[in-house]
């Protein structure tokens, strides 16, 4: 965690292989959750990790109002009572990401396509490479995200997009748009402008026309905010306060507890 920008790095607890993380509640540091091999874990105080939320592998979390999603080994589980309960929809081959919105849940498989279920609960809709509506690019989904208008699919053949209606999928790839590379293991969208992180370098463009940003490095997660860029690579973190002009590399030398970074979040 860093508390000035990224000049400097404190490891809070000794968890490891972090998996995502999550901040809730601006301002003030309130809560943040790890998702880890080994659990989902929850600090109210920045600096020690007091509450296990969940036990076994988890890949990914993410906080909707009230409701916690974990993605999981067994598939996806929802507590709507701040952790202290869990209900779990088993997934065959587990889940490796997880968005929600308001109304929807999105799990991302490693094998099994992209699930949609409404935030309500119900049996969800999987879609696949081989689905009627278009189909996936590929059955791995590593991460997904919901703009309100468009929902993006990050697979390991490319980042798959599709209208909330869910009528068609379109593939952006190193063939047909000139991504970094069709291996997309993080996406974020900001404006009108989307964010690809490839194990190849960051992507940033509209969908038609993209730009490369750090060719070569292996990018597992991008989050924006404004004209930042914050990168998690497998060589550190990678900030930029210009809309991708210039950039600062953070690794070990800074306090981070390692240089391969899979998940970052700023609040």
């Amino acid at each position: 965690m860093s508390l000035n920008g990224g000049s400097s790095w404190t490891t809070i607890g000794t968890l490891a292989n972090v998996n995502s993380v999550v901040a809730v509640n601006s301002g003030t540091f309130r809560s943040l959750y790890a998702a880890t091999d080994s659990g989902l874990y929850l600090s109210t105080d920045g600096s020690t990790w007091p509450t296990t939320l969940l036990s076994g592998q988890v890949n990914g979390v993410v906080v909707s109002g009230q409701n916690i999603y974990a993605a999981t080994s067994s598939g996806v589980s929802v507590s709507t009572d701040s952790g202290a309960t869990w209900n779990t929809t088993s997934i065959a081959g587990g889940a490796l990401g997880v968005f929600a919105t308001a109304t929807t849940v999105y799990v991302g498989t490693a094998s099994a396509g992209l699930w949609i279920f409404a935030s309500s609960g119900g049996t969800g809709t999987q879609y696949t490479n081989a689905s009627t509506l278009g189909g996936l690019p590929s059955d791995s989904v590593n991460a997904v995200f919901d703009d309100g208008t468009n929902c993006y699919a990050a697979t390991a053949k490319g980042l798959a997009v599709s209208p909330n209606d869910f009528s068609a999928w379109t593939a952006d790839t190193v063939a047909s748009e000139a991504l970094a590379s069709d291996v997309v293991q993080g996406v974020f969208v900001s404006g009108s402008t989307i964010y690809a992180a490839t194990s190849a370098g960051l992507s940033v463009g509209s969908g038609s026309t993209w730009t490369p940003y750090l060719t070569g490095q292996s990018v597992n997660s991008v989050f924006v905010s404004g004209a930042s860029l914050y990168v998690a690579t497998n060589a550190g973190v990678w900030i930029s306060l210009d809309n991708g002009a210039t950039w600062r590399n953070y690794t070990t030398a800074q306090g981070l507890a390692s240089n391969t970074v899979k998940g970052i979040t700023v609040q």
